[in-house]
């Protein structure tokens, strides 16, 4: 992200988040346009082959070298940065910032933390320019680099995914060999090995020759990624399991809305579709070379669409593909049904409406940010995403008419209707911001703010025809709230689960509630 920065001090600060440590390396004087954050990705390029220093919570923050952030307490760090003159700088980090909630705040005597504060301002039509939270500076401009830039043929990537313990010696010969000889072709390296006699997993990276690791936490009862597992409802028990059934991991999964099958898909191309009481695949669709990040079914479960990098695919419920769209411009962040006429993709810069039947592109919604999430309203007509400017856009289909919700501390990932369209629940930070488009809203009106998470809220999920909302946490909390037409309204249950919630899904009576964690445990509630 690139930030405009006056004369005083600032605070990065950082949740728990998948490593213990993070590389981050801030230039100065970055510039915003194409071009200048190319030129300064490729310099920190450079600066991340050279050593990092180490850098504690509390420690200042040094421009212009190669930093290693030590992440490994619990809770929230910070780091501060002091400006002696109006600068805008860039912030290179080896993470994105929704992986650790990274915020930049002014330091300067501030006495409100940014999540203390939801988005305040009015909903307000495109351009109006809602207020941002206090304390929080937003990033002018933000980029990710992923795996969407191509290499040369002499340029590859390898894996290596095996069960079972490694011995240290061995592991420690191997590497030293391994990087004497080969060190300056590597040009990255990261992963996990459970080490013999350890009970942590030994977390380690390198660039070139240079290679650092460490013991992170447990590794616990998790079973290995890729597997498909399905449970008994009512008591919990295993029904079935199914391990390293997707290469790399499972991505997602949507149910079959009319007879028990589902569908998966993972980081091996694949789509499969499965029998839900035997645990049997029925069909395996081979999407792409990429992964598949996005699978949902239509409505009435005839057609089933699946996203694979830059384009989304179409397939019959015999597994028949129907029609592939051109590329996006860029990786295809969401998917979603508009009845079963219409499938709606979210990527940077735009909003696409497909005919369901030919791919045709029926309607683009157009807006200069990088989509991240993206919610329909029951009846089709309304379409809100979750920006990387911590905003949240929406337009009407009907009118036209855009607006935007600004001011969040952090990029809204959680977004949800109510099965009436009349409210839209938000994330993007420890409070949740529920916007009401009764009447004329929610332009003109403040939304109903709910607080009791004390970190990011990551979950959201309505219940069927009923005004109750779950969500969920990075806190490792599941909070019921019971709400008014106008968004306000109050927590009714609370409940812990054992890491950062990821998933919250309601039963279709609304009577039971299950929640899918970070390491990867499944917790189910029934709800009075």
């Amino acid at each position: 992200g690139v930030y405009s920065l006056d004369t005083g001090r600032y605070e990065l600060s950082l949740a728990e988040g998948p490593d213990p440590a993070m590389s981050l390396v801030i230039v100065p004087d970055q510039g915003t346009d194409d071009s200048a954050l190319r030129e300064g990705a490729e310099w920190c390029v450079r600066r991340y082959a050279e050593p990092a220093d180490d850098i504690r919570p509390g420690d200042e923050i040094p421009v212009g070298k190669h930093l290693n952030l030590l992440l490994d307490s619990p809770g929230r760090k910070s780091f501060f940065l002091e400006v002696d003159t109006q600068v805008r700088v860039g912030l290179y980090a080896q993470h994105t910032a929704e992986e650790f909630d990274l915020q930049l705040t002014s330091a300067n005597g501030a006495t409100v933390r940014p999540n203390d504060s939801p988005p305040s301002g009015l909903a307000t039509p495109t351009g109006n320019g809602a207020p941002h939270v206090n304390g929080v500076i937003p990033a002018e401009v933000e980029r990710t680099w992923v795996a969407q830039h191509e290499h040369d043929d002499e340029v590859g990537s390898i894996a290596i995914e095996t069960e079972g313990d490694v011995d240290p010696g061995r592991l420690n010969a191997w590497l030293g060999q391994l990087l004497r000889e080969r060190g300056v072709d590597i040009f990255r390296m990261k992963g996990f090995i459970s080490l013999a006699g350890e009970s942590r997993r030994f977390v380690f990276q390198g660039v070139h020759m240079l290679f650092d690791g460490q013991p992170d936490r447990p590794w616990g009862d998790t079973p290995a990624a890729g597997g498909v597992y399905a449970f008994d409802g009512r008591s919990g028990a295993t029904i079935w399991a199914q391990r390293g059934v997707h290469e790399g991991g499972v991505l997602a999964l949507a149910m079959q809305p009319n007879r028990p099958a589902f569908a998966t898909a993972g980081q091996d191309g694949r789509v499969l579709v499965w029998n839900s009481a035997e645990g049997r695949v029925s069909q395996a669709i081979d999407v792409g070379n990429g992964w598949v990040e996005n699978v949902a079914w239509s409505p009435d479960g005839q057609c089933l669409a699946a996203s694979c990098s830059r384009q989304v695919h179409a397939y019959s419920a015999g597994g028949e593909r129907v029609w592939r769209s051109d590329d996006h411009p860029s990786t295809v962040s969401a998917i979603a049904w508009s009845g079963t006429e219409e499938l709606a993709t979210a990527c940077y810069g735009r909003v696409s409406f497909f005919d369901a039947s030919t791919g045709e592109v029926r309607q683009k919604l157009e807006w200069m940010g990088s989509l991240v999430s993206m919610v329909l309203s029951p009846d089709g007509d309304i379409v809100a995403c979750g920006s990387q400017d911590n905003s949240v856009h929406f337009w009407r289909r009907s009118t036209g008419q855009d607006s935007m919700m600004s001011g969040y501390p952090g990029k809204p990932s959680a977004l949800a209707f109510d099965d009436t369209g009349t409210l839209l629940a938000t994330g993007g930070g420890e409070a949740i911001t529920v916007w009401s488009f009764r009447g004329r809203g929610p332009e003109g009106t403040r939304p109903g703010v709910l607080q009791h998470h004390f970190q990011t809220v990551t979950a959201l999920a309505f219940a069927r025809r009923a005004m109750r909302l779950a969500s969920g946490a990075r806190d490792g909390r599941v909070v019921v709230w019971s709400l008014g037409r106008d968004g306000y309204g109050d927590p009714i249950g609370d409940a812990p689960v054992a890491d950062v919630v990821a998933t919250l899904y309601w039963r279709p009576d609304g009577r039971a509630l299950a929640a899918l964690d970070a390491q990867g445990a499944v917790t189910a509630w029934r709800v009075g």
